[in-house]
């Protein structure tokens, strides 16, 4: 979709930039006419052809480039490595071609190599006939725009001009009325994250709760976290059995879009907590291309990588990619390991100028050994603690927690007349889980370290996923000015069976003394049918739309709705539930005001309707929650859009909020499980803070600050699990002089105290904590030339002993110690 990008003419020192949050409003307005200066960025484009280098350059530096492809055919280009200005990487990349990149009005124009051309000439646009000196060429477009598909490889920013993960409207960060966090493939790489686990992790305002080896809870904004897409297009997947969403590995993504606050404009569930977009890496090389890539590390950790792409056809129209990595690690916690296998391929086919086809699968699959089910005990059975010891484990030398995911997806672009943008996308996603699992309950004699309960059991599931999605997009006009529509329609079905096969053993046999466990643990024989099977289907049609009207020149206002049907049929045992969900409205509106050339003002409010899984005393499923929430707030673009600020009020209204029943599980529910009552008048207010990109040519940071209060109607504090006060910077400095090539970054990640209710050995309700604590990551990259390079990540680098997760059963997981990964690689 069109965007006009605004010039930039306000400049400010990026050592200051970090103290301007707060003047943002008066600075918009001073130094208007000082003139733009051309902006220096870092870049990693390898060689190959040069039409494609040419692409992928004007793609990073945001600018407007003329070419007739077909005299570029045979071409080729020597690449671009380090910081560059947009002349001096146009003069790199063209070094030897005959060709040389002239300025307009416009944007840029290739033209054969000569004399400077006169300055009538200079101001022609592209297409000009009074121009005779520039090449005959396509019309000017914004490739970072107009392309089908845009991506952050290559960039060498963390941050990226345009996002549609909000609204499903190609907006800038800048103009966008919600809070968004992009972790591009950058900054993925220099943080050394390897899934998405990881990568929410070391996302603004998003903590992690996790209590034993494979599964944890992420939250923001005090609620948590369950709503994940893929290239825009919703999934679904219940967590609580283990399927892995958190496992996905990042070597298959461009990039990470998280937008906090309530989304149910496209995911159809308004939580308030954020939504995760995934963006898939896409086969964009008309080339032979690609990375591979070696990785050691602490506890055996041993990772192999490969991506390539390559054409399929001689004129580049069909092009493949593969993906492919392996990892196998042990670990801190005693006894535990993991093998985790990926694969992904992907075709991309430009039917036409303006349509493009992809087909893609991927493959994944994880096998954990020695897992921990449910954390770790805290107190021996006369009340005192249990001594902290980070590799502490209640898991049996027999136990595994295998699951699997698998999916395909074809999705197709289409550019229409007027600027519109068709957009079809079909997606299946299958998954599986099967565990031999050990649990212990209660708490261990101080003397002996007898009397924990064990509780073997074997779980198995199946899952299935399909979503048809349907987009369209583009600009219209009315009243006089120009504005842009999204239209869509999406149908997705979820089917789950999952089943427990109990002990044959009984009464179980006895476990040894804890915490000196060893495990060994006589593994039992498992009933061979289900003693309980759960059935679910749910179905979801929705219609949704969103529109950015140009109310002024400086005013616009977005606006959307999604009417959406959901249907949910729950079978238990042999008992029917279900519940249906009719013509579900789900309003969105926001304004967006100039205040200046980089500086708006926000608003914006989302209703909530968020349908629930969890039950009451009586096996009831608890009411949808409804509310709203409105967010407040500015943003900035700086540095000719290469930093972006954003600042954020907010405040959730919520009621039938599920919070656990302290009288504890269902009675007779199989499996065990938690009741829940509804919390009435919950209340969540906040502030975040973030910057982002690039502070200098060679320096780029993320700076995130988020703090948030929560109560029910009566003051209550709720979901203290959560930390209420976050504080993420990660920061890499590219080296120039003797030490060209070397990069050097690090980060700090701290929290405040988080705290769960629980019932001590002796009876009484008490608290447990964790402490605020501050974790340190380093991390420093050689390039050692244009193929190979060396990258060293050091995480915990002060060895904090930390608790990841608290519980109102009394168990906690303990977090990772110091640990080391060295990878190298070599790009072709």
């Amino acid at each position: 979709m069109p965007v006009t990008l605004r010039n930039t003419r306000l400049r400010l020192h990026p050592v200051a930039l970090a103290l301007a949050l707060a003047s943002w409003a008066g600075s918009g307005h001073a130094q208007t006419g000082a003139a733009p200066q051309a902006a220096v960025r870092v870049y990693n484009i390898p060689a190959g052809p040069l039409a494609e280098a040419l692409n992928r350059f004007a793609q990073a530096a945001g600018l407007s480039i003329a070419v007739d492809a077909g005299r570029l055919a045979g071409l080729r280009s020597p690449g671009l490595s380090g910081s560059h200005s947009p002349a001096s990487g146009f003069a790199e990349l063209l070094r030897g071609s005959g060709y040389e990149a002239a300025r307009t009005e416009v944007g840029y124009v290739l033209r054969p190599a000569g004399p400077a051309p006169t300055p009538a000439a200079t101001a022609a646009p592209a297409a000009a006939p009074a121009a005779p000196a520039i090449e005959p060429a396509l019309p000017v477009v914004r490739a970072r725009v107009q392309a089908l598909r845009a991506s952050s490889e290559g960039s060498a920013s963390y941050t990226v001009p345009i996002t549609s993960a909000a609204t499903g409207l190609s907006l800038g960060l800048r103009d966008t009325p919600q809070s968004v966090t992009v972790l591009t493939r950058q900054r993925l790489d220099d943080q050394g994250v390897l899934d998405l686990g990881q990568a929410l992790a070391q996302t603004p305002g998003v903590s992690t709760n996790q209590g034993d080896t494979e599964r944890a809870d992420y939250s923001a904004r005090g609620f948590e976290i369950n709503n994940f897409l893929i290239d825009g297009v919703p999934v679904r997947f219940s967590e609580s059995w283990g399927y892995g969403i958190a496992g996905l590995d990042m070597a298959l993504f461009d990039r990470v879009e998280v937008v906090r606050g309530a989304a149910g404009l496209l995911t159809g569930s308004g939580a308030p907590a954020a939504a995760v977009n995934l963006l898939r890496k896409h086969a964009d090389s008309k080339t032979l291309a690609g990375e591979l890539s070696l990785g050691l590390g602490s506890w055996g950790l041993r990772r192999a990588e490969a991506d390539v792409s390559t054409p399929l056809s001689a004129d580049g129209r069909w092009r493949a990619r593969l993906v492919a990595t392996h990892q196998e690690q042990e670990s801190y916690t005693r006894m535990y390991s993991r093998k985790k296998t990926a694969l992904y391929g992907v075709v991309d086919v430009d039917l036409s100028p303006g349509t493009r086809l992809s087909l893609g699968l991927d493959w994944r699959q994880t096998a954990p050994r020695g897992v921990v089910w449910g954390g770790t005990p805290m107190w021996f059975s006369d009340g005192t603690p249990i001594p902290v010891d980070r590799g502490e484990t209640t898991t049996a030398d027999w136990t595994f927690w295998d699951n699997g995911m698998q999916s395909a997806f074809a999705q197709l672009e289409q550019r229409l007349a007027g600027g519109w943008k068709l957009k079809a996308s079909a997606t299946r996603i299958k998954g599986n889980v099967d565990a031999v699992l050990f649990y212990v309950s209660g708490a261990p004699d101080r003397l002996t370290g007898l009397g924990l309960e064990p509780g073997p059991n074997r779980y198995k599931g199946t899952s299935s996923s399909d979503t048809l999605d349907l987009q369209a997009s583009g600009p219209f006009s009315a009243w006089g000015r120009r504005h842009e529509l999204m239209l869509g329609a999406n149908l997705a079905r979820e089917q789950s069976r999952n089943s427990g096969h109990d002990s044959l053993t009984k009464p179980a046999v006895p476990t040894g003394p804890y915490p000196q466990w060893d495990g060994r643990y006589p593994r039992p024989d498992f009933s061979a049918s289900p003693s309980w099977t759960m059935l679910r289907e749910d179905r979801l049609a929705a219609a949704y739309a969103a529109t950015r009207l140009s109310l002024s020149d400086s005013l616009k206002a977005v606006l959307g709705t999604r009417l959406s049907s959901q249907k949910v049929r729950r079978e238990e045992s042999g008992v029917v539930y279900q519940d249906h969900h009719k013509a579900i409205l789900t309003p969105y509106a926001g304004l967006v005001q100039d205040l200046g050339e980089q500086v708006s003002a926000y608003l914006s409010h989302t209703a909530i309707f968020q349908p629930q899984t969890e039950r009451d005393w009586q096996a009831r499923t608890l009411t949808p929650i409804r509310g709203n929430s409105q967010e407040l707030g500015l943003k900035g673009e700086f540095l000719d859009g290469e930093l972006n600020a954003s600042l954020a009020l907010f405040r959730i209204q919520q009621d039938n909020l599920a919070q656990p029943d302290p009288r504890g599980n269902i009675p007779g529910a199989q499996p065990a499980e938690q009741a829940f009552v509804e919390a009435l008048g919950a209340r969540t207010q906040g502030v975040e803070a973030e910057i982002s990109g690039q502070l200098a040519p060679q320096w780029q940071a993320s700076l995130g600050l988020a703090h948030f209060k929560a109560s029910d109607a009566s003051g209550q504090a709720i979901n203290t699990q959560m930390p209420r006060t976050q504080l993420k910077l990660f920061t890499s400095y590219r080296l120039g002089g003797a030490l060209q090539g070397l990069t050097l970054g690090g980060g700090l990640n701290w929290q405040s105290r988080f705290y769960a209710g629980a019932t001590h050995p002796l009876g009484q309700q008490v608290e447990v904590e964790q402490q605020a604590y501050a974790l340190l990551n380093l991390m420093a990259r050689y390039e050692i030339n244009r193929h190979w390079q060396a990258s060293l990540h050091i995480d915990n680098a002060l060895d904090k002993t930390y608790q990841t997760g608290l519980f109102s059963s009394a168990i906690r997981k303990w977090g990772e110690p110091r640990s080391l990964n060295f990878s190298a690689s070599y790009r072709f």
